[in-house]
């Protein structure tokens, strides 16, 4: 249970500073980028637009992208169902879960096939914010 992901609403009970910086980043649109290109059915998209696809305590049908939409809190922080059932006691957070993600979280999406113009320290800062990071 603690690899579950729980959707970046879950993340907004708890995390609201943070969550006002995420809702006005590119991030918190990414699935607007699909609807634009007529994207929303490509299977080679749709894992860096949502939470979750093909990893395991999330989603791998089609018809649940829509639900998982946005690049969301654990799409760099990861799986979040440990961490939201124990805020405090760390041994209860998945493995997989960071609180401080690296520039190789990014680099998953972020890489020369889909991003190539990205640069980690100029985009940074455009994620992070007071409550954020900052």
């Amino acid at each position: 249970p603690a690899n579950a992901f729980v959707g970046t609403r879950k993340c907004m009970t708890c995390h609201a500073e943070a969550y006002a910086v995420y809702e006005k980043t590119a991030h918190a649109h990414a699935w607007a980028t699909l609807e634009y290109r007529g994207k929303t059915c490509d299977l080679g998209c749709i894992g860096c637009h949502t939470v979750g696809y093909e990893k395991p305590g999330g989603y791998c049908r089609l018809e649940d992208a829509e639900k998982n939409k946005n690049v969301g809190c654990e799409n760099c922080h990861g799986p979040g169902a440990g961490h939201a059932g124990s805020p405090f006691k760390k041994e209860g957070w998945s493995t997989l879960f960071a609180v401080k993600p690296g520039i190789e979280t990014c680099m998953q999406c972020h890489n020369e096939e889909h991003s190539d113009q990205f640069d980690f320290g100029t985009y940074l800062p455009k994620i992070l914010g007071l409550g954020h990071g900052q």
